[in-house]
């Protein structure tokens, strides 16, 4: 029973997701995540990183998306490339949710 209480939820809170488009303001603001670099692609076009992190109820979830020219990478105060981060290296990722995926802001690691 509490089953379907939660399927019927979340098939309510997707369809109006779905019927009511995001405004302005919710579309720009930036999602942030920590965690483990799965892969890197720099000879992809456009270049992607993929970061697992830990969801819902400490479930593994994989964030990727698509670096652009504009996206800052840190590693600690100093510049960096993609070139410079590889599987396994803990970062943390802010990314913007657009239309067709997600654009990375912003890569850093300590």
């Amino acid at each position: 029973m509490k089953y379907l209480l939660r399927l019927g939820f979340m098939t309510l809170f997707l369809g109006l997701l779905i019927l009511f488009p995001w405004t302005e303001s919710l579309a720009a603001k930036y999602l942030k995540v920590a965690g483990k670099v799965e892969a890197v692609d720099t000879d992809a076009h456009p270049q992607t990183i993929v970061v697992e992190t830990a969801g819902p109820k400490q479930r593994k979830v994989s964030v990727g998306c698509r670096v652009e020219n504009s996206t800052d990478f840190r590693i600690g105060r100093h510049h960096a490339r993609l070139n410079d981060f590889h599987s396994g290296d803990r970062v943390s990722l802010a990314y913007e949710r657009v239309e067709d995926g997600l654009i990375c802001q912003k890569i850093g690691k300590k």
